[in-house]
């Protein structure tokens, strides 16, 4: 299997044919003019969004980790931190981005089954990854036949993350919801 492959199988999906990423509507105009940035990225330029999703920990744990220099992204649009962020205040216009599949051709893309901030989470990189998400995500045999129904999601998939280095263009943002 390969990562053209596993973009292929996304975006024939009926439901989750995209990756997605959560935002507040209040960052939509800096998105629309810089792309989608990293933290890292964001900091470098003096770009400070009102309203972010992490909190003061997730942050912290983000920069000791090294996760500041990736955008994550998600397989589903249903996610613990989104509903802890909206919960807390912290994203009070919330919005999903879509993003095209395409960009997990991006060099240095990684994979984390989990969490990626969990104290034993495994960061590796997409093309090493492939096996695991068709067979932990996506439920699919070796063959690719599916191991669950149609359109479903394992439950690693609301957890688990697709992390992009720096910048992602704005060009890649295919829709919200």
């Amino acid at each position: 299997m390969s990562v053209q492959k596993l973009i292929e199988y996304i975006k024939n999906r009926e439901k989750y044919s995209c990756l997605y990423h959560f935002t507040d509507k209040e960052n939509l105009a800096s998105i629309d003019e810089h792309g989608l940035l990293s933290t890292r990225e964001r900091e470098s330029k003096g770009i400070n969004p009102k309203n972010r999703g992490g909190d003061v920990k997730s942050h912290r744990l983000d920069r000791e980790k090294g996760l500041d220099k990736y955008v994550c992204l998600s397989f589903t649009d249903y996610l613990p931190l989104y509903f802890a962020a909206t919960n807390d205040g912290r994203i009070p216009n919330p919005t999903y981005l879509k993003i095209d599949p395409e960009i997990l051709h991006v060099d240095n893309v990684a994979f984390t089954y989990g969490v990626a901030t969990a104290h034993n989470a495994i960061r590796m990189p997409i093309a090493g990854a492939i096996e695991q998400i068709y067979r932990d995500i996506y439920g699919l045999d070796e063959e690719g036949n599916p191991t669950r129904p149609k359109n479903s999601l394992s439950t690693e998939a609301h957890k688990s993350e697709i992390l992009v280095p720096k910048r992602i263009e704005q060009k890649m943002i295919i829709g919200k919801v």
